[in-house]
């Protein structure tokens, strides 16, 4: 759960309940920062302050982020002979000082993964930066902005989704790599040790697959849990705005179990995508040990 939420997955799961800004607002929050000649370099620092503190926080979440990959693997070491009673792989544990630099290895690839991540966004960035100015200055519908600028970045938007696949996939490997190599596992059918090379082309197809089920059981998962919690926010939104009750208990009581509602749906909806992300982390480690 800590590692959906840390890689971006709570933001999925808040869509329902999050109203975003309408295109008045927009212009509003930007107040002087936008003139008629586009942003102001106020608004430029702004974003630079904000770009060093999200730095910041990115160096602890990859640091935890590696943590979480480590303790996967062990864990499921620790159970692979109960999985598999033929495999002669048995959980070795790390010494203290092999465990740090373990983690540290680790948290290159993360940290390696993230910045071809930001790279891949740039023409992404780009493309909702000029559109949305565009549209702010010389709206072309009247329809929601959000809409009219997703439909003018179509191209750079698909381009990012097949990196993050790509990405995902190459990180993944190497994180295992990593973690074969340290617990001095070597592939199944091989002498030779664990490498990023060697786990990426020595089965392509079967990579291929496991990326490919991860992804569907991700996108299920989450797409199961932000249904719910979109009903489960309708009904409590509905409560919360009802003027018709004939007493303060009463009323008190109904939000009070609507909201306990939604934060038991939510809660749900955060474990199934914690169980989903465990399983594409397992898929992966045993596809790496066959």
């Amino acid at each position: 759960m800590i590692g959906f939420a840390l890689r971006g997955g709570i933001l999925l799961l808040t869509v329902p309940i999050v109203v975003l800004p309408t295109q008045v607002e927009v212009r509003f929050l930007l107040g002087g920062n936008l003139g008629s000649t586009g942003l102001s370099g106020g608004f430029y620092l702004i974003v630079v302050g904000a770009t060093v503190l999200t730095f910041v926080a990115a160096l602890a979440i990859l640091y935890v982020l590696a943590r979480i990959e480590l303790a996967g693997f062990d864990a499921l070491l620790a159970q692979r002979p109960a999985l598999d009673p033929l495999a002669e792989t048995a959980r070795v544990p790390l010494a203290a000082d092999r465990r740090r630099a373990t983690i540290g290895e680790l948290y290159v690839v993360q940290a390696l993964g993230l910045l071809a991540l930001l790279l891949a966004a740039v023409p992404l960035a780009l493309a909702v930066g000029d559109a949305t100015l565009s549209e702010i200055l010389r709206p072309s519908s009247t329809g929601s902005i959000y809409a009219r600028v997703a439909g003018q970045v179509v191209l750079p938007l698909v381009g990012f989704g097949v990196a993050v696949v790509v990405v995902e996939l190459l990180s993944a490997v190497a994180s295992r790599a990593v973690l074969m190599r340290e617990h001095g596992i070597r592939p199944e059918g091989s002498g030779r040790p664990a490498s990023f090379v060697r786990l990426l082309l020595a089965h392509p197809l079967r990579n291929l697959a496991v990326a490919a089920l991860g992804w569907l059981l991700f996108l299920l998962a989450v797409g199961v849990a932000v249904a719910a919690i979109d009903l489960a926010w309708q009904a409590a939104s509905a409560v919360f705005l009802s003027v018709s009750w004939s007493s303060l208990l009463e009323e008190l009581t109904a939000q009070a179990a609507a909201a306990f509602l939604l934060a038991a749906v939510f809660g749900a909806g955060l474990l199934l995508a914690g169980l989903v992300s465990a399983l594409r982390g397992a898929l992966w480690s045993l596809a790496s040990l066959r």
